[in-house]
């Protein structure tokens, strides 16, 4: 309904094995200003190849990348379901590819017009890469570690007290730096070389 702030949402059935099951509902915004929802923010990719998914029982076409983010998404789902963690819950997606019709100009400009309050309002926003490799993984460690170490209070407080000093196995801590910077560069380097970081939209998907 383009009278009012009308958004679909899917969620992802999780099963192992089968064809990619989705439900489909529609959810005003004005008349439930907090959904529980995640978006995603992704790239496209080429327009082939081509994968199936069902969308409340009918046939439904998505490109690759797409394809790849929910088959992960499904496993996942499938791998963590009986935990009693959020995973048991339904998870409601919003994807630009599905939810929107982009057949038809006068829904796409109404979406377009709301994408601001679609990811403002989003419980979260997926960041979809593509499929991992060893380099992501290994860059991925890493800016784990080191966001947990930079907000450790232990270290906060050793860094203001020793960050000149050796450390107990008699390295500094800028050699550590050095040798960390040295082994993730490659990494690093194909890492932000993601088609991903070259659309301009992602600065106004993470910002809200």
């Amino acid at each position: 309904n383009q009278a009012v702030q009308e958004i679909r949402l899917i969620s992802i059935i999780p099963e192992i094995t089968g064809p990619i099951r989705c439900n489909l509902i529609h959810v005003n915004l004005q008349s439930n200003p907090t959904p529980e929802y995640r978006a995603l923010s992704y790239v496209w990719g080429p327009p082939s190849p081509v994968q199936e998914i069902q969308v409340n029982g009918h046939r439904f076409l998505v490109r690759q990348n797409l394809y790849d983010f929910i088959y992960a998404f499904r496993e996942r789902l499938y791998k963590f379901r009986g935990g009693n963690g959020y995973e048991d819950e339904v998870q409601w997606l919003w994807i630009d590819q599905v939810c929107i019709n982009q057949a038809l100009t006068g829904e796409r400009n109404h979406q377009v017009k709301m994408m601001s309050d679609i990811y403002r309002r989003a419980t979260y926003v997926y960041v979809w890469l593509g499929k991992s490799d060893g380099s992501t993984e290994a860059v991925m460690r890493a800016l784990k570690s080191s966001y947990r170490r930079y907000h450790d209070s232990e270290s906060l407080t050793k860094r203001s007290k020793t960050s000149s000093k050796m450390s107990r196995d008699g390295t500094s801590t800028q050699a550590e730096d050095s040798i960390w910077t040295s082994a993730l560069r490659s990494a690093l380097r194909h890492f932000f070389g993601n088609p991903y970081w070259l659309r301009l939209w992602i600065v106004q998907e993470i910002m809200l």
